[in-house]
């Protein structure tokens, strides 16, 4: 749609072959989706961790949001954003990709008001989160970096077809499986924010 609207096509404009085959594989990929089973998950014990992963490109920007519960990993929340149309440098799109993700973080934690979520970590491969004042405002929030590699909200920034999500785009990261979680150790670099 907005390669559409940055050429300048109206609403009943015949499209190019290119564009009306981009649309014909967008659809037929969107009918595999009904073939894919997610299972629904409320966390029963007290022992929640919120694991965030925020990313962002010239084209969009995104989080994956996971919750870790009794050994479970599960993908909780999910969301991309075409960037606007305005031109914004990487490292502002970087900071709307942080800030999606902790008002994701903020709706995550009112929906699951009643079970103590003991760790909330938001993952990025940018460093420049810590600048936005509502970033800040989420409490004991823990900000890691991930190599993008790692990172799943990479593809919510890049964009990839369904037959191409990895199993670890419901599972999380290989990494959150293990008790020493990628960046825990002396040469991670973590900022915890902190009301005020």
């Amino acid at each position: 749609m907005q390669t559409i609207r940055h050429v300048g096509f109206l609403w009943d404009d015949q499209l190019p072959v290119n564009l009306q085959e981009a649309w014909i594989e967008i659809a037929n990929d969107l009918k595999q989706i009904s073939e894919h089973r997610s299972t629904r998950y409320t966390p029963v014990e007290e022992d929640v961790e919120i694991h965030a992963f925020a990313d962002a490109s010239a084209k969009a920007y995104g989080t994956a949001i996971y919750l870790i519960s009794n050994g479970k990993i599960t993908l909780i929340f999910a969301k991309a954003r075409l960037t606007p149309t305005r031109k914004l440098s990487i490292p502002k799109l970087e900071l709307l990709a942080a800030l999606i993700t902790s008002r994701a973080i903020n709706f995550i934690e009112s929906a699951f008001r009643k079970t103590t979520i003991t760790r909330k970590i938001m993952w990025s491969d940018s460093y420049v989160e810590n600048r936005v004042t509502e970033i800040r405002k989420v409490p004991n929030l823990q900000v890691k970096h991930v190599p993008s590699a790692l990172n799943p909200a990479d593809l919510a920034r890049r964009g990839c077809s369904f037959k191409e999500l990895p199993i670890s785009w419901w599972e999380g990261p290989a990494f959150l499986r293990s008790d020493n979680h990628y960046g825990h150790n002396k040469q991670s670099q973590t900022t915890t924010c902190t009301n005020g």
